[in-house]
């Protein structure tokens, strides 16, 4: 069932296992939390200094044509030639620079558009600014000179105000930073562990049973659960460290019987010898913990087990076997 999960690439056999990326990625999701948070509010500052408030102030005008034989057809059409030509003159640097001159202004960078309602005569004028009371001026000064733009474009009509524009209290874009934030976290969250997942695919390393044979030609008799040697917050924050025996209570359920079944594997291979050598390439591997816990569980199922520490400079079975 294991070798299922395996696939290989390219010619020289590169490994992957999914349950092992996977595996890699957990174990780095400090990494993954850091650099996502670090991304979202970055996103955050971001998205908040480059926000610009959009304020929108608005009025409704009625628009009348002056005729002998006028309907409601005559009224409509004349909304609609006034609102197809009123925003570019509205628009215009003429209309702006007069509106600017009134209300004492030097620049009006927002913008002035009119819509007629579909199938009436109703006229509606808007005026967007960055400033809210910018906008509201800019419309109240459109409303007081608009009847020289629309004799000028249509004739003889006549535009009353419907409804007066008011301050504008809520801009019309709201703020989307946290929106952005939530997206960029996301976004981050999974990029990192894609790219996590890459790195462990192409690093050179045994974090497999199928991986140690393979690389190794060797084999795998059984693997030992992590036990870690701070069993406490307290252990944790003072640095202590106690040792992993199969004889303490304290040993989790899974590393006694992982460690139990390699005991048997073992004794199995060694086809009734009677002498087992524990070894690792490095310092600080396990070779002490692992060869104390399997002299521990050999005596428990088969008698007496003799345990010799050969690392005659820095000796460690006692150590940890005063603590059973």
């Amino acid at each position: 069932m294991e070798n299922k999960r395996e696939y290989y690439f390219y010619e020289e056999g590169l490994l992957f296992d999914p349950v092992v990326t996977v595996r890699d990625v957990i174990r780095k999701w400090f990494l993954v939390v850091v650099l996502t948070v670090f991304f979202g509010v970055a996103a955050f500052i971001a998205a908040d200094l480059l926000y610009t408030p959009v304020y929108e102030s608005s009025a409704t005008l009625v628009v009348t044509t002056h005729t002998s034989f006028t309907t409601v057809y005559d009224n409509i059409d004349s909304a609609t030639s006034l609102a197809a030509v009123f925003s570019e003159i509205l628009n215009s640097s003429v209309m702006k620079k007069s509106i600017l001159e009134q209300l004492n202004m030097t620049e009006f960078s927002g913008s002035i558009t009119a819509s007629c309602v579909d199938s009436t005569n109703l006229l509606v004028l808007k005026v967007r600014s960055s400033d809210p009371r910018t906008a509201f001026t800019v419309i109240q000064a459109l409303i007081e000179n608009h009847e020289i733009v629309t004799y000028d474009v249509i004739g003889d009509i006549s535009v009353e105000v419907l409804q007066y524009p008011v301050v504008p209290t809520a801009p019309q874009n709201p703020s989307d930073a946290w929106g952005v934030m939530t997206r960029a976290i996301v976004l981050a969250a999974v990029a990192v562990c894609a790219v996590l997942a890459v790195l462990s695919l192409f690093r050179d390393a045994v974090r497999s049973r199928s991986e140690a044979e393979r690389k190794l030609e060797c084999w795998c008799l059984g693997e030992i659960h992590h036990e870690r040697k701070t069993k406490s917050i307290r252990d944790l924050l003072g640095r202590r460290k106690s040792g992993i025996l199969v004889t303490k209570p304290e040993t989790s359920f899974r590393y006694v019987t992982t460690l139990s079944k390699l005991c048997r594997r073992v004794r199995q291979h060694m086809r009734g010898g009677n002498v087992l050598a524990v070894t690792s390439v490095a310092e600080n591997e396990g070779k002490t913990t692992v060869a104390a816990n399997l002299a521990l569980s050999m005596a428990q199922k088969w008698g007496k087990v003799l345990l010799i520490d050969c690392d005659l400079r820095k000796p460690a079975c006692y150590a940890i076997m005063e603590a059973s």
